[in-house]
């Protein structure tokens, strides 16, 4: 399991994103990022799931859109399935 979940709208901070993943493994820690670490095609939903509950810490890229539902379901599900199991956030 990755010990930092990067939960982000690929559309307003993929590079951001990618470049906090890079410093944190430059750091010594693992960080869990969805489009680059799954298979396309498949069924990402059970992958993103198991990934956001076995974090320690959950860290929320926030944009003007980040947890929008209209926008994106993704982040609004992977921020509620932090907070239902009690994950520290760390919003960034």
């Amino acid at each position: 399991s990755h010990q930092v979940f990067l939960s982000y709208r690929i559309a307003e901070s993929k590079d951001f994103t990618l470049a906090l993943r890079d410093r944190l493994a430059a750091a010594g820690y693992t960080a869990f990022v969805g489009e680059s670490m799954l298979k396309g095609g498949g069924d990402w939903a059970p992958e993103i799931n198991e990934a956001v509950m076995s974090c320690a810490i959950f860290v929320p890229v926030i944009t003007p859109e980040y947890g929008n539902k209209d926008a994106s379901i993704w982040t609004y599900r992977e921020f509620m399935i932090a907070d239902n199991t009690h994950k520290r956030i760390l919003p960034v």
